[in-house]
């Protein structure tokens, strides 16, 4: 996150989580000394639970439930990297879903994917919806879209006040949609991204706002990147002048 690297080491013994360690260390320094805060004992795995951003972290932590049946999670928040901790959120579900993991972004911004239940169950059928919880905002909501996409990647634009993210639609195909960090509504920018294989198609902001999506051109078997500036005028598109190997 930033200048600082954060590690968590999570301890089980008879299947049973019974601690989890936290430190952090600036990029290039020793690590600190490790820490264990009981506020982020986690009965799951902590694999696509944690983000940060900053000073920020986002840790989703599930919770012992004497109902396994209808698991829960508690979103821990840190603002001061990870010296004290607090709840900021109770949802229902235990595990996230693959391909997405919780991202932290400027002001506070935080998406946490779609969690399921029951216990070991990890099937999409039984999941509930993404959340999140808006720059300087305090509570999470269902993610809002105008069409229906799945999460995988965020860039963000602090100066411009916007969120960008790579999802998948319902047919497969990844494509790109915006949002302001202060709102949560999700719209598919204008410019679809024309490829299928978006295990290899990644987003990034530049300092000036400036979007870009790297990937892979099928018919010249190259690395494409096509860029938009901050008013979402298109840009022309550059081209890697090496072939790709999938």
């Amino acid at each position: 996150a930033g200048s600082r690297v954060f590690e968590l080491q999570r301890y089980t013994s008879d299947k049973k989580a019974n601690k989890v360690r936290f430190r952090s260390a600036m990029l290039g320094a020793e690590p600190g000394p490790w820490a264990t805060v009981k506020d982020l004992t986690s009965r799951q795995a902590l694999t696509n639970l944690v983000g940060a951003w900053g000073s920020t972290v986002v840790v989703v932590r599930t919770n012992d439930d004497t109902d396994e049946n209808t698991p829960t999670s508690t979103v821990m928040t840190s603002i001061d990297g990870g010296a004290s901790w607090k709840a900021s959120a109770s949802l229902e579900g235990d595990d996230a879903t693959s391909g997405e993991a919780v991202t932290v972004g400027p002001k506070g911004w935080t998406f946490v994917p779609a969690l399921c239940g029951t216990f070991g169950d990890k099937h999409e059928h039984n999941c509930n919806a993404a959340k999140i919880r808006v720059a300087n905002g305090t509570t999470f909501e269902d993610l809002v879209f105008t069409d229906e996409f799945r999460p995988h990647r965020f860039a963000f634009d602090d100066a411009h006040d916007k969120v960008y993210a790579l999802g998948m639609t319902d047919s497969g195909s990844p494509t790109v949609y915006e949002s302001r960090l202060s709102q949560n509504k999700f719209t598919p920018i204008a410019k679809p991204v024309k490829t299928s294989y978006h295990e290899h198609t990644r987003i990034a902001v530049l300092p000036d706002g400036t979007l870009h999506v790297f990937h892979i051109d099928q018919e010249k078997s190259v690395l494409a990147i096509e860029r938009r500036d901050p008013s979402g005028k298109e840009m022309p598109t550059l081209y890697v002048p090496a072939k790709v190997e999938l």
